[in-house]
């Protein structure tokens, strides 16, 4: 399957899934199979989508480091 097509079905998986009632099976389900790439793509799509609803914030925001104590 070209690559292309398989992100976009796997996108509109991701969609139908979000909008499901059952969220924290989608993150278990998610999580389970981190190497078919699914979560990255999740968090990816979500990045987007929260770049296009607040652009502001994008645009005007800025690089702040956070410091990390213990394990």
């Amino acid at each position: 399957m070209d690559p292309d097509n398989r992100h976009r079905d796997l996108l509109h998986w991701l969609a139908g899934a979000a909008r499901g009632q059952d969220k924290t099976a989608l993150a278990r389900d998610l999580l389970d199979h981190l190497e078919d790439g699914c979560a990255k793509l999740f968090v990816t799509w979500r990045a987007m989508d929260a770049r296009r609803r607040f652009p502001e914030v994008f645009a005007g925001g800025a690089y702040l480091p956070l410091a990390a104590n213990g394990a």
